[in-house]
């Protein structure tokens, strides 16, 4: 273990702050200010060789955006704690997953290029029943759909029918 006078002495916190200035997504910028040194000298060489592995990725232009992802981890506990998620969240959520999906796919395609990136991303679960349940009930403005439930379609139909009720009256 690396001394925190060393650390301090490094400002390896000033490096780590540039580094997560490189990042395109907040959880990306958390882990890299998070990081730590190793005292293991294969664990260092085994993280330069993914990071010459990513540098190759974007060197070579392979779509590894993260582009349409979002930060999804407080809705996601909150989620799991019982809190109720408005129905943007659960979108972004959806829209996250599916990103996610398509960039392990991406890569996995490539992974004789890319063995190092594609083990990573292997860990990331594509969570399809999410992701329908999701588009089941939702429609893309994030409006919830008549069919989400059976009572949910009733109560609109009454509501419906009441309203052109009430529209009919109004105008007579």
């Amino acid at each position: 273990m690396i001394s925190e006078k060393a650390i301090q002495v490094l400002e390896l916190h000033k490096i780590l702050d540039q580094l997560a200035k490189h990042t395109d997504f907040s959880a990306g910028a958390e882990l890299a200010r998070e990081l730590q040194p190793s005292t293991s000298l294969e664990e260092a060489r085994h993280w330069q060789r993914e990071t010459a592995e990513a540098r190759a990725m974007f060197a070579n232009q392979v779509n590894v955006s993260l582009g349409g992802a979002r930060d999804v981890r407080d809705a996601a506990m909150g989620a799991q704690r019982g809190i109720l998620i408005e129905p943007s969240v659960l979108l972004d959520i959806r829209n996250t997953l599916r990103r996610a999906m398509t960039l392990k796919r991406t890569v996995g395609r490539m992974k004789g290029q890319y063995p190092l990136m594609a083990e990573l991303l292997n860990e990331a679960e594509e969570c399809p029943d999410i992701q329908d349940e999701i588009g089941r009930v939702l429609d893309e403005n994030a409006v919830v759909k008549d069919s989400a439930s059976p009572q949910l379609a009733i109560i609109r139909r009454d509501l419906k029918l009441a309203f052109d009720r009430l529209q009919s009256k109004l105008q007579k």
